[in-house]
């Protein structure tokens, strides 16, 4: 690495271990290790091209992985080109041995399959493997790479001349948010139209889009894309091929796309395709990337929820969008960032871990706050093979671990092992040297009360499989290991909302209609540091690391500040939490005014909904009881 670039990155680190709790998290104390500084955003883009062309040729990759055994051995999952480096070592190898770049265009037009075991290019592969080796010897590339096997030690980018990696940072819910996370009664910020975002960065398009969302049908996005198609931006599309037969809506937005020409890929994916990304112009001076935890549907992110053909006048006040937020990030370097990881998707039709490479995670540095003297940054990652494979658990668990301030969560699906364990291995730490952890939650009503539940878990129940009943889980550790007191304080800490989420039943001109609500977030916020995982469609569960997911990690005060808020308002004004819900719905129960959700006997987390492997359902509008207790609620809007 050259010399300003680290020293640029050392300050960035000292500042993150003097001012926040969250940079002695494993990971971060070490992001100097390896940064690239490119000369300018062309020839960080054929760095990020070489390395596209190398992850996806065996003979290359393997080769390469030859040299550097240290690298290679923290490396635990396969990708397309067998175990070894992960696509951000190899961006930053190629960065440092720019004077061997030609070797490697040799090797690719030498070496192929036919010829691999011919004793002159055996020979020649040879020489070749030494002259790099000692290159790597003298520079020490092994001992830095090796530092960065986990996604919670990314890649720094950066431009020459450059502090900064991405010119503007914005955050939009879709149901209010307090200014003041922490006390109910503050001010409201309002609500964001998600739908109008998404159309908005479509009709600013003037070169290219790329875009990949699970599923779609919502027809103003449709006649978005088509407008840019018609102003002659090179477009494609992406969409779990499995959601077209989820309804009329889903099939008329696909049909209408390929009506106007625009190229739409029909994603077949191992697990789910199961992101929510857009990337606009990333050559170009408006280039932005978004994230999202919604869906491109009328229920996920429309602001009229499921009755928008009804008249406001007339719509339920219950038909509302599930809950939501979009991350937008302008710049070229997340641009390109997002670009081709969706290239991967889209253009090359890769599936599953087995195809993947193993990718590691990209940190962008932000400017200044001026408050903390700490430096914002955004760091992305994905799946599958993010990191080193995990790339969900492995950026949170180690933050978990570190963090000494609240800790706050709103999840649609939430079940990982790791995430749980150190969920309650910091309350059980918090409680044993008297500073207890300020863990809230709200999750997502019908999933929140499954038997899987880490919502459940960490509330100190267990649903009995057969019977439905709830009870205290008398061997959970939180039971055992917490106070009354305590154990009581997080039972009440940890929330869902009935009135808000599930499915709904309304009268319409004598017509009964259904509609469906869902919590979809999947947030972290540590308020105290200034970051939060957000811009995710990743929930936390195993399964979800073999699908295609997307994920941020920010450190903004505005984005943690307003995500925290939103988490706010919909905590605050829950009416129950997971414990008292449970000992309502044992209740019905016992009455028999409601049926155990026994249909689910014998199925596991992985086949249900977003986080199965291979499920399919449907993701925001899923109703997993099937015959479920219609609530009839008033037509008046």
């Amino acid at each position: 690495m050259n010399a300003p670039v680290r020293s640029i990155l050392l300050s960035f680190v000292a500042t993150l271990a003097i001012v926040n709790p969250v940079a002695n998290a494993r990971g971060f104390e070490n992001i100097t290790s390896a940064g690239i500084e490119a000369h300018d955003y062309n020839d960080l883009r054929t760095l990020f091209q070489m390395t596209e062309d190398i992850m996806l040729n065996p003979l290359v990759i393997d080769f390469l992985n030859d040299i550097f055994p240290k690298s290679v051995k923290a490396v635990a999952k396969g990708s397309v080109a067998g175990k070894g480096l992960s696509s951000t070592q190899v961006l930053f190898i190629l960065d440092n041995v720019r004077e061997y770049w030609h070797f490697l265009k040799e090797y690719k037009e030498k070496v192929n399959e036919k010829n691999v075991d011919k004793p002159e290019v055996v020979a020649y592969r040879k020489e070749l493997k030494k002259t790099i080796s000692d290159l790597v010897v003298q520079k020490n590339l092994d001992e830095q790479l090796s530092k960065i096997n986990s996604p919670s030690q990314p890649l720094a980018l950066r431009l020459k001349g450059s502090e900064i990696s991405y010119s503007g940072l914005k955050l939009a819910i879709d149901h209010p948010a307090l200014t003041n996370w922490l006390d109910a009664k503050s001010a409201r910020i309002p609500s964001s139209d998600l739908r109008q975002l998404l159309v908005d960065a479509i009709d600013s398009a003037t070169q290219e889009i790329y875009m990949n969302y699970f599923e779609q049908n919502i027809p103003q996005i449709a006649d978005a894309l088509i407008r840019a198609q018609k102003r002659g931006v090179k477009i494609l599309v992406g969409v779990d091929k499995n959601t077209i037969a989820n309804g009329d809506s889903n099939k008329a937005y696909l049909e209408s796309l390929q009506k106007a020409k625009v190229p739409v890929v029909l994603v077949d994916p191992v697990g789910l395709n199961h992101q929510k990304m857009l990337v606009v112009d990333p050559q170009g001076t408006n280039a932005l990337l978004i994230q999202s935890s919604g869906n491109g549907t009328q229920s996920c992110i429309g602001p009229e929820g499921d009755l928008v053909d009804v008249p406001a006048a007339q719509r339920s006040k219950n038909s509302i969008p599930n809950a939501n937020h979009t991350l937008v990030v302008k710049g070229k370097l997340p641009a390109l960032v997002g670009e081709f990881q969706l290239r991967k998707t889209l253009v090359y039709q890769l599936r599953g871990e087995n195809q993947y490479p193993i990718d590691g995670s990209y940190l962008l540095p932000g400017p200044m706050n001026r408050k903390t003297k700490a430096q914002d940054f955004v760091a992305l990652g994905y799946s599958p093979n993010g990191g080193t494979g995990d790339v969900g658990k492995s950026i949170l668990v180690p933050i978990i671990k570190r963090v000494t301030g609240p800790m706050l969560t709103m999840q649609f699906a939430f079940s990982s092992p790791e995430v749980i364990a150190a969920v309650v291995e910091k309350i059980l730490e918090g409680e044993k040297s008297g500073n207890p952890i300020d863990f809230r939650a709200i999750g997502d009503t019908p999933f929140a009360m499954m038997f899987w539940s880490g919502f459940l878990a960490l509330s100190g129940y267990s649903q009995n499989k057969e019977t439905g009943v709830y009870s205290v889980n008398k061997e959970s550790p939180l039971v055992k290991g917490l106070s009354a007191g305590s154990l009581k304080k997080l039972q009440d800490q940890i929330r869902v909302n009935p009135k808000m989420f599930g499915t709904f039943h309304v009268t319409v001109n004598n017509v009964d209609r259904e509609v469906t609500v869902k919590l979809h977030h999947k947030v972290w916020v540590f308020p105290f540091d200034n970051l939060a995982i957000v811009g995710t469609s990743f929930n936390e569960s195993d399964a979800a690391e073999s699908n295609q997911e997307n994920l941020a990690l920010v450190r903004n005060e505005e984005v943690a500040n307003l995500i925290a808020g939103g988490f706010g308002y919909l905590w605050s004004t829950a009416p129950e939490t997971v414990s008292s819900y449970a000992e309502v719905r044992n209740g019905r129960i016992k009455s028999g005014e409601e049926k155990p959700d026994v249909e689910l006997k014998g199925r596991e987390f992985e086949g249900l909904q977003e986080a199965a492997r291979g499920a399919r359902t449907k993701d925001c509008n899923v109703v997993l009881d099937k015959k479920p207790r219609k609530r009839r609620v008033s037509t008046a809007p």
